[in-house]
């Protein structure tokens, strides 16, 4: 019923395009949590759960949620990745693999 349908396609569309958006560049810090760096004066706060998505020095674009007075971001499409190449060591054990 609800697959293909026009109405709902149109107002998920309409959703998306009133959802703020901002680009910009992950700070990433020790204790897990980020800052998504926008320009010289404005950063959103990114989560630990949200920076394991990313990060530091990706260049991304993110979802800006309000809650009360706090803004935070959640990334959405990457934009362009700081590492172009990531070296590391694979390790298996009790069946998991691990870097």
């Amino acid at each position: 019923m609800f697959q293909d349908n026009p109405l709902l396609a149109q107002l998920k569309q309409q959703l998306h395009s009133q959802t703020p958006r901002a680009e910009g560049v992950v700070k990433g810090t020790e204790k897990g949590f980020g800052f998504l760096e926008v320009d010289a004066q404005k950063s959103y706060f990114i989560p630990p759960p949200q920076m394991k998505k990313v990060m530091h020095g990706d260049r991304i674009v993110a979802v800006i949620h309000s809650e009360k007075d706090r803004e935070s971001a959640e990334p959405e499409t990457l934009v362009e990745p700081f590492l172009t190449r990531f070296v590391g060591k694979v390790q298996k054990k009790d069946d998991r693999l691990a870097i």
